[in-house]
C-alpha cells in the first residue's frame, strides 16, 4: 500500500523512528493510500536541480560543519544554518533530510548528480590577504610559552588572530587548535589567508597590545596594592613580556593569592600591554592609594597571640627600601580567625581575619594597656526571712524563702568576645581597642547576644540598635 506524508506541521516527523507508515504514531503523519504493485521509479524531479555541479560531500553525523557549509544526503543538496544555529548541523537528531530537527539547522538547496570535481586551489574571495604566513600553532608546554591576545598563527593557509582576553587564555591550550573541533572558535578567529611563510623577525611584534615601556618586576608571592604591576614572561625565544596591573579594591585581595598567568588570576589581575627592559629602581616606596596610619603597630607574632577585634598589627612587605602596612583584625565571627596562623594577613585565607588600614613608618610610643572599670549590676537570688515585706512565701512555707536583688560590683571592661554572646546582658559595658560601648536596656538589649549586631560590623550602624557608644578607656 502506498502512504503520503500528510501537510502541516506534523510532516517534519514523516522521516522519524517510530513514525513510518504502520508504526505506533503512523496515522498522525501519514495516510493510507491506494494498493500498489512493484517498485515505482525515483524521480530527482521533486526538487530542483541546484545551482552548483555534482554534488557536494556526503553528510556525516558528528563532524563540525561551518555557517553556509554545503552537504548531501540521497541526491539531494543542504546547507548549514548561519550562526550560532551552524552548532546543531553535525548533531544528531539534526541529520539533514531524517533528522527530527533538521528544518532547524539545514536548508534544501535541491537535488544533485555525481560528484563536486575538486579545486586546485582554495578560494579566498571575501578574506583579507594577510601575505607571507605565520608559524603553525603548537601547544604552550609550560606557562613561560604561551599565546596572548593579537598573537597569529596559520594553518592550511589560513591565518587565525588570538581574541581578545579573557578567550586569549585559551589560544595555547590543547583542545583549541584552529579547525580541530569546534572549541577553537572561543580562542581563535579567522583573519585572512595567506602563501608561502614569513621571514624571521628580530623581535617580537605586540599588534594589538599598547606598549608600557620598560617591564616592571616580575611576579611573586607577596602582598600587592591595587595599581601594582607585574610582568610576565610569555616567550623565552625571541624574549616577549606582557604587563598586567592590580585590579582595584576589593579585587586587589586576589593578587597575593593567583600569578596573572594562572588559572583564577584574572580575578585580581588586568592586561594592560606588553614591555621590553627593566625599570629603573625607585629610591622610596609609594603609598599613593593606601592611608597614611602613621607610627607601625608591633609586628604580627603567632607566638601565644590573644588578638581581638580591633586590634593592630604591621606587616613587612618590603626590606629595601623598607615598606611596612597596618592590618587590622576584623569584628566576630572573623575575630577567631586572627590567632590562627593559616589566616595570617598575607597569607591564601588573611582577608577573611584582617582588614589592610594603610601603610605606616616607625613605631608607635608604648603605651599602657588601656585601663576601664565600670559598675556591673546582676539579678541575683537572695535569701529572705519568710512572711516579711518583699519575701515573695508560699502558704505555710516558714524557711527557705529567696528573693530577686540586683548585686553590683566594680569591674573591668573588657574586650568584646563574640563567643561569650550569650552572657551579654542589658548595662554591660565591652571595649572594641579603646572605645567602649554599652548593652542597651530591654529589649534592645535582647539583641546583645545576637552576631548581627556586633559594634562596628555593619556600615549601616544597625548595631546601634543594641550597643550605645560609652566613651573612650584611658
Amino acid at each position: 500500500r502506498n502512504y503520503k506524508c500528510m501537510n502541516g506541521e506534523f510532516s517534519k516527523f514523516c522521516g522519524s523512528a517510530g513514525f513510518g507508515p504502520g508504526s505506533l504514531y503512523s496515522d498522525l503523519v501519514w495516510s493510507k493510500e491506494f494498493e500498489c504493485t512493484g517498485v515505482a521509479n525515483y524521480d530527482l524531479s521533486s526538487y530542483p536541480l541546484w545551482v552548483g555541479i555534482g554534488c557536494p560531500p556526503e553528510y556525516k553525523t558528528g563532524s563540525p560543519y561551518n555557517a553556509e557549509d554545503q552537504v548531501s544526503y540521497d541526491s539531494v543538496v543542504y546547507q548549514c544554518a548561519k550562526e550560532p544555529l551552524n552548532q546543531f548541523c553535525g548533531m544528531s537528531m539534526y541529520e539533514p533530510g531524517k533528522g527530527l530537527y533538521y528544518e532547524e539547522a539545514w536548508e534544501i538547496l535541491g537535488s544533485c548528480a555525481g560528484t563536486v570535481v575538486p579545486s586546485s586551489s582554495p578560494v579566498h574571495d571575501a578574506l583579507t590577504d594577510m601575505g607571507g604566513c605565520p608559524g603553525e600553532w603548537h601547544e604552550a608546554e609550560n606557562r613561560q610559552v604561551s599565546y596572548v591576545e593579537g598573537d597569529v598563527v596559520s594553518k592550511n593557509g589560513l591565518v587565525f588572530a588570538c581574541r581578545e582576553f579573557p578567550h586569549s587564555d585559551h589560544c595555547s591550550q590543547r583542545g583549541y587548535e584552529p579547525l580541530e573541533d569546534n572549541a577553537w572558535k572561543d580562542a581563535w578567529m579567522v583573519a585572512g589567508y595567506c602563501s608561502d611563510n614569513i621571514g624571521p623577525t628580530q623581535s617580537p611584534s605586540f599588534v594589538s597590545l599598547a606598549s608600557t615601556g620598560a617591564c616592571p618586576d616580575p611576579y611573586k608571592q607577596k602582598l600587592y596594592e591595587e595599581g601594582d604591576t607585574v610582568s610576565v614572561v610569555v616567550s623565552a625565544e625571541p624574549l616577549r613580556q606582557v604587563v598586567y596591573r592590580c585590579k582595584e579594591w576589593p579585587y586587589s585581595g586576589f593578587c597575593a593569592q593567583f600569578s596573572p598567568d594562572e588559572i583564577g588570576g584574572d580575578q585580581g589581575w588586568m592586561l594592560t600591554g606588553s614591555c621590553n627592559g627593566l625599570m629603573e629602581p625607585t629610591a622610596s616606596p609609594s603609598f599613593d592609594l593606601l592611608a597614611y596610619m602613621g607610627g607601625c603597630p608591633k609586628e604580627i607574632s603567632y607566638e601565644n597571640p590573644a588578638y581581638v577585634a580591633g586590634d593592630t598589627v604591621s606587616i613587612t612587605v618590603s626590606e629595601i627600601p623598607e615598606r611596612k602596612v597596618v592590618y587590622e583584625c576584623k569584628q566576630y565571627p572573623f575575630t577567631a580567625y586572627c590567632n590562627q596562623e593559616s589566616f595570617a594577613p598575607l597569607g591564601k585565607f588573611g582577608d577573611m581575619a584582617w582588614k589592610l588600614k594603610g601603610a605606616c613608618d616607625g613605631t608607635f610610643a608604648p603605651s599602657s594597656t588601656p585601663m576601664c572599670t565600670y559598675e556591673r549590676c546582676r539579678s541575683e537570688s537572695i535569701s529572705c526571712a519568710c512572711g516579711t515585706p518583699n519575701c515573695p512565701t508560699g502558704d505555710g512555707q516558714t524557711s527557705g524563702c529567696t528573693k530577686s536583688d540586683d548585686i553590683c560590683n566594680e569591674v573591668d571592661v573588657l574586650p568584646f568576645d563574640g563567643s561569650s554572646l550569650a552572657n551579654y546582658q542589658e548595662g554591660d559595658v565591652v571595649r572594641i581597642g579603646t572605645q567602649r560601648f554599652k548593652c542597651r536596656d530591654w529589649p534592645n538589649g535582647l539583641w546583645c547576644k545576637n552576631p548581627m549586631y556586633t559594634p562596628l560590623s555593619t556600615d549601616d550602624n544597625i548595631w546601634q540598635e543594641a550597643w550605645a557608644q560609652d566613651g573612650l578607656c584611658v
